[in-house]
Order: structure tokens, then C-alpha cells, then sequence
């Protein structure tokens, strides 16, 4: 099914719900994705700011066809809460790339919500791109705020 993306609002990026299973996990999700997440050394705290896009519709939409919707677009990137979101105990977002460096090549990985402020934020003002948050994801893919450190030996 061939749809368009809306526009996000003034600095805030779209978060398309594509699983529409269990409203309760839904609700779980989002409220753990845009939840203000407090640092210690910062008097404010930081907030993903998404665009919700919310349309029965969209219940089991694919990343091709999300992907084909966001290649249509302005936009480079998005986040999705689909079924990983809403089955598993972690609630991460998936966030999508369109990699035009790449020839529109499409990407992704995984965020836990606690930082899904840091990609969101950091992505819509530019201060840092998608390969930067790519790459220092863990192991299962999914971003939790960077790499493991290593010990001082090098180990």
C-alpha cells in the first residue's frame, strides 16, 4: 500500500506506530520513547520530540514500504514502533535511514528508549549523522548511548 509521509513539526521527527496488536504495549512505548531523561550534569533535561503518525492503516507496514515512503519524502530518517517495540521488554525504536551518500541505500538499527532523546535530537539538528549512532551500537544492534568502553590495558 503506497501512502505518504506527513511533515514532521519545527524540530521534531516523525514516529510511525506500525504495530497495532496490543494498544497497551503501544502506549508503553511511546511513553517510555518520549520520556524527559534527566543528566546530572545538566540543568534541563532532554526529550525526544516526535511528530506522532498514528493510522490503522499502517498496522503491519513493512520497512520497504516505509522505506519507499521515505525515499518519496524530504526526510532522511524516521522511527518506527512496530512489533519489537511493543512485544519486547525493552520497548527499542527502530530508526530508518535513507542514506543518499549511498544511492538511497536504506538503513537501521535499533535504540533503547533511555536514548532515543540523544538519536532524535542529535539527528534533527544535524549535530551528528546516522553513521555516527550506527556504529556504536551493541552487539544485538540496538544503541544505548555508545560503545563499551575498553579497560586502560587495552583489552
Amino acid at each position: 500500500m503506497p501512502f505518504t509521509l506527513p511533515e514532521p513539526d519545527d524540530l521534531t521527527s516523525l514516529l510511525v506506530r506500525t504495530d497495532y496488536s496490543d494498544n497497551d504495549s503501544w502506549q508503553t512505548a511511546l511513553a517510555a520513547a518520549t520520556a524527559p531523561v534527566q543528566l546530572a550534569e545538566m540543568p534541563t533535561p532532554f526529550v525526544a520530540r516526535f511528530t506522532i503518525v498514528e493510522h490503522a492503516d499502517y498496522d503491519g507496514l513493512s520497512i520497504a514500504a516505509l522505506s519507499a515512503a521515505l525515499h518519496d519524502s524530504a526526510l532522511n530518517e524516521l522511527f518506527v514502533v512496530d512489533k519489537v517495540s511493543t512485544t519486547e521488554e525493552e520497548h527499542t525504536l527502530l530508526v530508518v535511514h535513507v542514506d543518499e551518500a549511498d544511492g538511497g541505500a536504506i538503513h537501521s538499527f535499533r535504540v533503547s528508549p533511555e536514548y532515543a532523546w540523544a538519536v532524535q535530537n542529535n539527528l534533527c539538528l544535524a549535530n551528528m549523522d546516522f553513521q555516527e549512532f550506527a556504529v556504536n551500537v551493541d552487539r544485538d544492534g540496538v544503541y544505548r548511548g555508545g560503545s563499551t568502553p575498553t579497560s586502560s590495558d587495552g583489552a
